[in-house]
């Protein structure tokens, strides 16, 4: 397990400096959070019609993060979101 846990945390890194990552957390997600993540969003993303469209996605998939996110007791890292851009797309 430990061997996944170091090449996912690799991976991430390597995603986190290739690309601008905007916005990244790990953790236990709730909706007073989810909150927080959302405005942090808003003043990441200047077109007013990307940022609608971006944050539609992000509210869906935060929330299924809180809802559907497998919680394995004694795990301080259930999940994470990140929220990056390239030259065309935001992911």
């Amino acid at each position: 397990m430990k061997n996944i846990n170091s090449q996912f945390a690799y991976e991430t890194h390597q995603l986190m400096e290739g690309a601008d990552v905007r916005l990244s957390f790990s953790g236990e997600f709730s909706p007073d959070l989810i909150t927080v993540l959302l405005s942090m969003a808003k003043s990441n993303i200047g077109d007013k019609l990307v940022m609608k469209k971006v944050y539609n996605v992000m509210i869906e998939c935060l929330e299924n993060l809180t809802k559907h996110s497998l919680k394995i007791e004694g795990d301080q890292f259930p999940a994470i979101f990140l929220l990056g851009k390239d030259d065309e797309y935001y992911f």
